[in-house]
């Protein structure tokens, strides 16, 4: 018998597949007593020549792995040059150049190039939203929004609203608040007459006459028109991924509800910028908030700026 020694990074591991699979296999009950086995397959030569195979398999994969500790990358797109240590990812990337859309969402029809971006996109349907602000608790789908969000907290807002204060950045936002002051509803439903202040709100409002009610609740009667929202409207009955406030002892059925709730028990703030004085809850919006200070100084705030309150 032979040994085949498989190692990476220096590891003094040796792997010998074949032998350890033999060897479960002679551990079953009656398992030499099988008919069907032959001499052949039991022979010393038979089995060598299986682990060799087993050898090659291992040492291919062995090899692939190793080229991320490298950092080389043998597999260039003929298009753009781009580079890859594994020929599968090449081949996810060429998709980029050919605008084959194969991934498609079932709830709206739209397409992907990439598996990855039709399960980021899906999350937009189910409801969930598991990036929750720290600031003011607006919860979103998707990471990057979030982020995108959070550039509200540290711009500067010079339009003030003279009824209750609130700040804005563009004088068009303002204009549009304060239609909420005056019960102005400008945006009316083509098809159920109902007003609203804001297009946005009726936007949201239209979704719901999109098309049927298809996914009902058996035990409460309730109905969505997505499968995944009725999914998450489960848990409420089924008491399944409850998340639970140790403040109020209120209950959520997402995270991101959860997390949201969380932020209002809370005005603490307990990061607190040496330059402009403004606190942060969140350890995110104190570094973006910083880098305003980078950009407007052009230099990097030195760490005896920046106050941490206890």
């Amino acid at each position: 018998m032979f040994i085949l020694p498989l190692s990476c990074g220096g590891s003094d591991a040796l792997v010998n597949v074949l032998l350890v699979n033999f060897v479960e296999f002679l551990l079953k009950p009656n398992a030499m007593s099988d008919p069907s086995l032959t001499a052949t397959v039991l022979s010393r030569e038979h089995i060598q020549k299986q682990m060799f195979v087993w050898f090659l398999l291992c040492k291919s994969k062995l090899d692939i792995h190793q080229l991320i500790h490298s950092g080389e990358k043998p597999f260039s797109c003929d298009e753009c040059g781009k580079a890859f240590n594994q020929i599968a990812n090449l081949t996810t990337h060429k998709v980029v150049h050919t605008g084959e859309k194969r991934f498609k969402c079932d709830e709206c029809g739209k397409a992907f190039a990439q598996k990855q971006r039709l399960i980021l996109h899906q999350l937009v349907h189910s409801g969930e939203e598991p990036h929750v602000c720290d600031e003011c608790g607006e919860a979103f789908s998707l990471k990057s929004d979030l982020l995108q969000h959070q550039l509200i907290h540290i711009e500067p807002k010079p339009y003030r609203c003279g009824d209750c204060g609130k700040t804005f950045r563009q004088s068009e936002d303002l204009s549009k608040h304060v239609f909420i002051h005056r019960g102005i509803k400008a945006h009316r439903c083509e098809q159920c007459g109902k007003a609203f202040t804001l297009r946005s709100d009726l936007t949201t409002h239209m979704k719901t006459h999109s098309r049927a009610e298809l996914y009902r609740c058996d035990h409460c009667g309730k109905k969505y028109k997505q499968k995944l929202k009725l999914t998450i409207h489960l848990r409420s009955h089924t008491g399944h991924e409850v998340y639970r406030c140790d403040q109020c002892d209120k209950d959520f059925t997402t995270y991101g509800d959860f997390k949201r709730h969380q932020i209002h028990h809370s005005s603490e703030k307990s990061r607190k910028c040496g330059t402009s004085g403004k606190s942060f809850k969140s350890k995110l919006s104190f570094r973006l908030h910083q880098r305003v200070h980078e950009k407007n100084h052009g230099k990097t705030m030195n760490s005896a700026n920046m106050l941490e309150l206890t």
